[in-house]
C-alpha cells in the first residue's frame, strides 16, 4: 500500500493527477515492486484544481466530484 501512495504522490509531485485509481491500475514487478499504469485519463494540475471537459475514470471508482467535471489534488485518493 505504502508503494501504491508514493506512486500516486510521485505522479502529483510531476504536476498530473491519474483519475483512474483502481487495483487493475497497478502492476507488481521485479521482486514485488509496484507500479502505478494507465494514464489515459491523467490531467494536469493547474493552481491546485482542472476543469476535466467530461466524466473520466472508472464508474464506482470515481470520486463525487468528478460527476460535476471537477477534480482536485486529493481525487485520487
Amino acid at each position: 500500500i505504502i508503494q501504491m501512495l508514493y506512486s500516486i504522490y510521485f505522479l502529483h509531485g510531476n504536476g498530473y493527477l491519474h483519475l483512474d485509481i483502481k487495483l487493475e491500475n497497478f502492476i507488481i514487478y521485479n521482486n514485488r515492486k509496484i507500479m502505478l499504469i494507465d494514464f489515459g485519463c491523467c490531467h494536469q494540475i493547474k493552481n491546485g484544481l482542472i476543469d476535466i471537459l467530461s466524466e473520466v475514470g472508472t464508474i464506482g471508482y470515481n470520486p463525487p466530484e468528478i460527476y460535476d467535471c471537477k477534480a482536485h489534488k486529493t481525487s485520487d485518493f
